[in-house]
């Protein structure tokens, strides 16, 4: 990644979760703190980066994507 990149990271919530074997916490849980921290190591090595949770149906995120970058534009969609 270039000294003038940022990086966008996308979380969709999981129709359903599944446990870990012998652990006390679901998949989820897991992949969130995961992704979480990947997020806090960027940021501390100054890398801009910013986290987008979407909601609902996986088969809307690109349009709710569309929507989020569109209203934080000049002029965009609200």
């Amino acid at each position: 990644m270039g000294e003038g990149s940022a990086r966008v990271e996308l979380a969709v919530a999981e129709p359903e979760d599944l446990p870990v074997p012998g652990q006390p916490y679901i998949f989820g849980i897991f992949r969130r703190a995961q992704a979480l921290r990947d997020l806090e190591s960027l940021r501390q090595h100054g890398r801009r980066v910013m986290r987008l949770h979407l909601h609902g149906e996986f088969s809307s995120a690109p349009e709710q994507l569309r929507l989020t970058v569109a209203s934080a534009l000049p002029g965009g969609e609200k």
